[in-house]
């Protein structure tokens, strides 16, 4: 039961931060410079300045145990979403990297996008051993409650699968029929 609730969860995270991110790229508010950039008009996150992110208690929370988990990054953009929580997001390593947290600080979870190069050479085995014929188009790496998940994302002519990979254990999690 608790794998299956990791695994819905890991999932729902994904599904949340695919939506996030779409909107991320609309419209950002830079917490480090205060810059903003995007529609204003079709955003669904709430802009906020510099100054009002670091005033806010709940964010203090945030920053705090960004800082000291992420010790080394310094041009973290951050934003918040109009549902609540907060996202730090930043490339490291030629990947970027998004920081949930929670409306109170509270740190959630954590996705890695890689490209094919960039995944761990143990988890592309895995896909290229069972998937020889498809193309790995891109992954996530999930980590959520001590735990890595890695989703990654693969096609061959007209399908193409999103493959779950878990602890040494990996399921097609969706298959699709593209036109």
């Amino acid at each position: 039961m608790k794998k299956l609730s990791l695994a819905f969860t890991a999932t729902a995270a994904l599904l949340f931060s695919v939506n996030v991110f779409a909107q991320f790229n609309g419209a950002v508010a830079y917490a480090n410079t205060g810059k903003k950039t995007g529609n204003s008009e079709n955003s669904e996150m709430k802009k906020l300045s510099a100054s009002s992110l670091k005033s806010s208690k709940m964010t203090a929370r945030a920053f705090k145990d960004f800082s000291k988990t992420f010790k080394n990054v310094t041009n973290a953009d951050w934003v918040a979403g109009q549902t609540g929580g907060y996202i730090a997001s930043f490339h490291q390593d030629e990947s970027l990297n998004m920081v949930f947290y929670n409306d109170n600080g509270k740190y959630l979870y954590t996705i890695k996008r890689h490209t094919e190069k960039q995944l761990p050479k143990e988890i592309r085995h895995m896909v290229k051993t069972t998937y020889y014929d498809y193309a790995i188009i891109g992954a996530e790496e999930v980590l959520i409650d001590n735990k890595t998940i890695f989703l990654v994302h693969i096609k061959f002519d007209k399908y193409s699968k999103t493959i779950r990979i878990d602890e040494n254990t990996m399921e097609a999690i969706e298959e699709l029929e593209n036109n």
